[in-house]
């Protein structure tokens, strides 16, 4: 009896052992395997992107085929990885329209994802007002800013303080060649974040694309000199729009822009430490050979040359010559100004 039992238990439990093991193996999958399977696939489409966009788009759609538990983030995901590649990216025309065509698809997607409005629906509305500019951009295809105007006003009904959408919408106007309305839309924007120093740059860009250069160098100016005031400088910009004047040939108004410059960089920074110029500028160069990544300090040579130039044009000679003498000490500007110095 004792005997019939153990024999009839290894009968019984041989097959228990194996739907365990398989169980335990499903469990496995889908806990530890089944996650990766969409990261495997969008890591190789994001590897492909710009060699093969063909295989790319195929990866990008099993990453969304295979994640029924993450549709919204990794929808996102592959509509950021794509609005990216063609805003920033030189790719071929054929490329360009699978993109395209790809990214439309995902119009539905988005909107299903999330039609609750929270953190979700902001986001798939940003992707999916970014989507038809880029459509509209690419395509000319008229329903774009249509569709886009319309996500924009569902947006602003439901919160009107996010600045995001006022930046994303003054582009669909932009490209509509709006000028005016992309400016108010920005000035809207620049209420919410209480920043006109970027609103100001952001006129100065509006004002280029639509050729209006006088009004171009107006708002570079306001930009300068708000940044000034509030201390947001920025030292590229400040060339920007001293270059503008220059090229204008308002030479006092580019030296005074240019003059605001050497109160931050370098004369002010340098006194609070008790650096020259040079002392300034070498210690920045020292720095991002070290440790790289852009620094302001770093568009100091061109400011003396900006300086130079414009102090010849307003026949100053001898200021002209000690910015030139000053841009000698920089690091690796002697040689140039030893050259240069041999002409004046």
């Amino acid at each position: 009896m004792h005997n019939f039992w153990v024999r009839d238990k290894k009968v019984i439990t041989g097959p228990a052992i194996l739907i365990v093991i398989v169980l335990v193996g499903f469990i496995g999958y889908q806990v530890n395997v089944k996650p990766l399977i969409p990261s495997i696939y969008s890591y190789r489409a994001y590897m492909l992107e710009g060699k093969d966009w063909d295989q790319s788009l195929k990866d990008y759609q099993k990453t969304l085929d295979s994640h029924s538990y993450l549709d919204w983030d990794m929808t996102n995901f592959v509509a950021e990885r794509l609005l990216l590649a063609l805003e920033t990216k030189q790719i071929k025309k054929e490329d360009q329209d699978r993109i395209l065509d790809f990214l439309v698809e995902l119009e539905q997607p988005l909107i299903d994802g999330s039609r609750r409005p929270d953190t979700r629906y902001m986001f798939s509305r940003d992707f999916l007002i970014r989507i038809y500019n880029v459509v509209f951009s690419f395509r000319k295809d008229a329903q774009a800013p249509v569709l886009a105007e319309k996500i924009f006003k569902e947006v602003i009904d439901f919160n009107s303080q996010h600045p995001i959408f006022y930046q994303i919408f003054a582009q669909t106007k932009l490209l509509q060649k709006d000028y005016q309305e992309a400016i108010n839309l920005l000035r809207e924007r620049a209420k919410i974040r209480n920043n006109y120093v970027d609103f100001y740059k952001d006129v100065a860009k509006v004002c280029a694309k639509a050729g209006d250069k006088a009004n171009q160098a107006r708002a570079a100016r306001k930009a300068v000199n708000l940044g000034y005031i509030s201390g947001q400088y920025d030292l590229y910009y400040i060339l920007t729009a001293g270059m503008l004047y220059e090229k204008r040939g308002d030479y006092e108004t580019a030296l005074q822009i240019y003059k605001k410059a050497l109160e931050k960089y370098p004369d002010r920074y340098g006194s609070e430490q008790n650096l020259t110029p040079v002392e300034v500028f070498q210690r920045a160069f020292e720095k991002y050979s070290r440790e790289g990544g852009p620094t302001n300090l770093l568009f100091l040579p061109q400011l003396y040359i900006s300086l130079a130039n414009t102090y010849l044009e307003l026949g100053d000679r001898e200021k002209a010559l000690q910015a030139v003498k000053i841009l000698g000490t920089l690091p690796g500007y002697k040689s140039h100004v030893e050259e240069f110095l041999k002409l004046w």
